[in-house]
């Protein structure tokens, strides 16, 4: 399951170094990759929080893997395409982000992981917004 997390970081480092050299977005592009980047971002930041209150994050593993899901059709035209392909199918793998209850409540230091891919979808988010 430290996979999942690998997984997940790897992919916000991947979308955050590609989104700093993004050129000519049009508004649209834009504003659908911000609000799509930023819900990621919630659902991390919800994750942490959930484990942090030793719940388990009902209904993270089906956001992630809509995210996963849409992700080439919404950063279409955002990211290159390779990269999309790749992060596409990463964030597909790992999105059965609840199952790692177990391994986060035997070692909570596991969060901040999670906590930093969260803060690098945040910043993407708000690099394409401006």
């Amino acid at each position: 399951m430290l996979e999942t997390i690998s997984l997940i970081v790897g992919v916000a480092s991947g979308i955050l170094t590609a989104i700093q050299s993004a050129k000519n977005l049009n508004e649209l592009k834009r504003s659908k990759a911000c609000l799509f980047l930023t819900e990621v971002a919630l659902t991390l930041d919800e994750v942490v929080i959930k484990f942090k209150n030793n719940e388990v994050p009902h209904g993270a593993c089906e956001r992630m893997k809509h995210f996963a899901i849409n992700m080439s059709r919404v950063l279409d035209g955002v990211l290159p395409q390779d990269q999309l392909v790749d992060y596409t199918n990463k964030l597909y793998y790992a999105h059965e982000i609840e199952m790692l209850y177990k391994d986060v409540m035997d070692d909570k230091s596991k969060l901040v992981e999670l906590e930093k891919a969260a803060g690098m979808f945040h910043a993407a988010a708000t690099i394409v917004k401006l």
